[in-house]
């Protein structure tokens, strides 16, 4: 997510949440979201294009129509209540640890990736490797100078592929819309208009003179990318430069008459501005002519319309990195995508303001769902579908067996009216439309979701509101799903990960009440034994800091290292501790950052076995972050302009610190 888009949210939050409210967690616009018509459709049927002429005409209408009443953006999205002031894989058998992904077989991109031997990093517009042979004499043996903002890497076999952002991709926002304080739903203007992705490929078979063999610009603002062996899907949502079209009308103005205004002043837009293109650059930087993404008979429009934007996915093969790349479009926006080894999602979340102006809140927010598989060339829609409320992440899906497990939140917990709750579909494609068979509703009633794991045939949720109920699920039986177990403990947990089948390790916020408000405190740690299912226990915690304590683990889970084999954990904390004793809201004072690692047992808990500082609020925040990884005895603590090493066994007196040039 953009910050400017993370900026939005947060304003928005600020002008709906109760000032009584003094918890946490914001208010859980995650995403941009979408308005939907009041009549909402429950299965969604996939076309594609018969033509260019077809699909033009189709996105246009689909801008004029992007519309909103007035009173959408008006006086009751404009309150002065205070805002809430809370912050937001599997292991391997290696001698090293990798990339923290969510399901196993599906790589996820990261500012580090290693080999064992060899760490390459994401540093700013250029990407350093660095020999990690002797951790006590590191030294980077090349860099390779990108033309561009590095966002992020992946390693495959001997190519080493950078994701990034043109110097002039991050493209920029309609003039008619800045000033405006605009809600995150309907017409998509707060997408960069002309934004662009580059995917570099490099041959590192010798890391000391990598070979630049493909270098690709393609059109539209980056959302997410997966590996899944040898290919690399990359998805990017496009919105074209359009004329100065209206996006709401007076609520007691003809909706139909600014509609018509709207495809009046679109009828010069020719196909060429609407849909994403792509071009190569040689190793002289000149760029070829571009070419047309997605063919029209690729791209695909939902029977529920919900806008123009387009959003793309893209495959390029790995093992032939000068071929040709396939892509696929649909007609719809993107939030969040998950990706199983054998099917990509993406789901975007709808507003019905109909719903809103009725004060119905449980139906405020439907998550529509599209379902791609993987094919020899790229990926095929396969089926579509909905449900009600929005989710929270990429973990609020998981897939197995071909069926999608999701968990979504229904209404909204400002309203401190109890009316919000949770809720566990299971989808399958029937007829080729993505079709609930089972579910799970109004689950922990008054309280969100702060945390959600799907497991093989297991589920796991956590809400909050003062204490946090860790929830299991029984998902064996997909047309009937339960909870089969639940268990209570203060604080609550953003992130779960599996140490086994036996035990679950969380990382979130503990907190302490007072006077009937839930106040977060430092970072809490904590260890489950889920052996028996259907009631686990909490066997250790571990509180890091007081009021104030972050770390990046709390909200990407690529921050969180666990490495199975040695059982150890790395974790980004900035520090802060209270000096002397106050109350529970108040915030204690900056020590330090650093990565923090720990040993982990069932019986012993939690050892602390040191830290590495780190050079985390030199950098410019927005764009610092750390990441720890394991390499044979050795933990690295890796910076944008620096890696620091320490023997894990002997932290304090064996650091090393190899500077990176910015």
């Amino acid at each position: 997510m953009t910050n400017r888009a993370g900026m939005r949210i947060f304003r928005i939050c600020i002008w709906l949440m109760t000032g009584a409210v003094c918890l946490l967690k914001g208010c859980g616009f995650s995403n941009e979201e979408t308005i939907i018509d009041p009549e909402i459709d429950q299965e969604i049927v996939m076309e594609t294009f018969e033509s260019n002429d077809s699909l033009k005409n189709y996105i246009l209408d689909q801008y004029s129509q992007s519309v909103l009443p007035g009173s959408a953006y008006g006086p009751s999205w404009e309150r002065n209540d205070a805002p809430t002031d809370s912050d937001s894989g599997e292991a391997t058998e290696n001698d090293y640890s990798e990339t923290n992904v969510q399901e196993q077989g599906v790589d996820e991109a990261d500012k580090v990736k290693n080999d064992g031997r060899y760490i390459y990093l994401a540093g700013g517009q250029s990407v350093h490797i660095v020999d990690a042979d002797d951790p006590s004499a590191m030294r980077a043996v090349s860099t390779i100078e990108v033309n561009g903002h590095v966002d992020s890497l992946y390693v495959y076999n001997n190519l080493l592929v950078i994701i990034y952002i043109p110097l002039n991709g991050k493209g920029y926002y309609w003039d008619y819309a800045a000033g405006t304080e605009a809600i995150d739903f309907g017409f998509c203007y707060w997408l960069p208009v002309n934004a662009e992705t580059g995917v570099i490929l490099a041959d590192i078979s010798d890391p000391s003179l990598p070979l630049k063999t493909n270098d690709i610009i393609i059109e539209g603002n980056l959302i997410s990318t997966r590996r899944i062996e040898n290919k690399l899907y990359i998805v990017q949502q496009f919105l074209p430069e359009l004329p100065q079209i209206d996006y709401y009308f007076d609520d007691n103005q003809d909706k139909d008459a600014v509609v018509e205004a709207n495809k009046a002043k679109l009828q010069s837009v020719s196909l060429e501005e609407l849909i994403p293109f792509y071009r190569t650059v040689d190793e002289n930087g000149i760029e070829s002519e571009s070419t047309q993404l997605v063919p029209y008979n690729h791209f695909y429009k939902p029977s529920q319309t919900g806008g123009g934007s387009i959003v793309t996915i893209t495959t390029c093969d790995l093992d032939n990195p000068s071929g040709a790349i396939a892509g696929s479009g649909i007609i719809a926006d993107a939030h969040t995508i998950y990706a199983s080894t054998d099917s990509l999602y993406i789901a975007s979340t709808y507003w019905n303001y109909s719903a809103y102006k009725d004060n119905d809140f449980s139906d405020i927010y439907r998550t529509y769902l599209f379902k791609f598989n993987f094919t020899t060339e790229g990926v095929a829609c396969t089926g579509a579908g909905s449900v009600n409320g929005k989710i929270l992440n990429q973990f609020s899906m998981g897939e197995y067996e071909d069926v999608l497990r999701i968990a979504t939140t229904s209404g909204e917990a400002w309203l401190g009216d109890g009316s919000v709750s949770s809720n566990v579909f299971c989808l399958a494609v029937e007829n080729e439309i993505l079709t609930s068979i089972g579910k799970i509703e109004d689950i922990a009633e008054g309280e969100s979701i702060y945390a959600v794991r799907f497991i093989g045939q297991r589920g796991y949720l956590v809400t909050f509101v003062k204490i946090d109920p860790l929830f299991t699920l029984d998902l064996s039986d997909p047309y009937h799903p339960e909870i089969v177990g639940e268990l209570k403990v203060p604080g609550y947990s953003d992130y779960i990960h599996p140490l086994s089948d036996d035990y679950l390790l969380t990382i979130g916020k503990d907190v302490t009440l007072f006077e009937g408000t839930a106040w977060y405190q430092g970072i809490r740690l904590s260890l489950f034994d889920v052996r028996d299912f259907e009631n686990p226990t909490l066997l250790h915690t571990e509180i890091i800091g007081d009021r104030g304590t972050h770390s990046e683990a709390l909200y990407d889970h690529k921050a969180f290292t666990y490495w199975a084999s040695n059982n150890l954990l790395a974790i980004p904390i900035d520090l802060y501790e209270i000096t002397s004793p106050g109350y529970p809201y108040d915030y204690g004072q900056y020590q330090y950052s650093g990565l923090f690692i720990y040993e982990i047992s069932a019986g012993g808990g939690f050892t602390h076995l040191g830290t590495i500082r780190t050079n985390h609020f030199e950098y410019d925040y927005s764009l610092s972050w750390t990441r720890g990884l394991f390499i044979n005895d050795h933990v690295f603590a890796v910076e944008q302009n620096a890696v620091h090493s320490a023997e894990y066994n002997a932290i304090s007196t064996t650091i090393s610190t190899l500077n990176l040039t910015p």
